[in-house]
């Protein structure tokens, strides 16, 4: 079975999550009040030719502006292929506690797994944990051990 390769972002304009594949540049300006740090993040239907036709020409493919979105690069996780127990996606960067609520820690990849807390694979207890928010919106649900 192929695991989904996804991404989420946080948008700069509104604030809302989307999702898609982020492509990560420095803008050629670099001089307030124009230049933020963002990474655009391309609607997940549009294949590798449409993105690179976009960045290529955006003037001309400005039609299709509301299908790349800008957003907040610390924001930015992986689709982790797994979902909680009550089947909701996780992602990287988000806080997930056990079922019962008692310990809520961040999920991140390191040695090269999904893993939450310190050690525990996230693979490992998928099937205890319940995302309670993510270190974006809810950072102080976060408790270190």
């Amino acid at each position: 079975m192929q695991r989904e390769i996804k991404f989420r972002g946080k948008r700069i304009d509104n604030g809302k999550w989307v999702y898609g594949m982020p492509y990560s540049f420095k803008p050629f300006w670099d001089k307030p009040p124009y230049y933020k740090p963002y990474i655009l993040m391309f609607n997940p239907r549009w294949d590798l030719e449409a993105q690179y036709n976009y960045l290529k020409d955006p003037v001309a493919f400005a039609h299709l502006e509301d299908s790349v979105w800008k957003v907040i690069p610390e924001s930015i996780g992986q689709y982790t292929g797994n979902r909680d127990i009550e089947k909701i996606e996780v992602y990287e960067k988000d806080i997930v506690a056990d079922k019962d609520g008692y310990v809520a820690l961040p999920v991140s990849f390191r040695y090269g797994c999904f893993i939450w807390g310190d050690m525990l694979r996230l693979a490992e207890g998928i099937g205890h944990i319940k995302v309670v928010g993510n270190t974006i919106d809810s950072p102080e649900l976060e408790k270190r051990n």
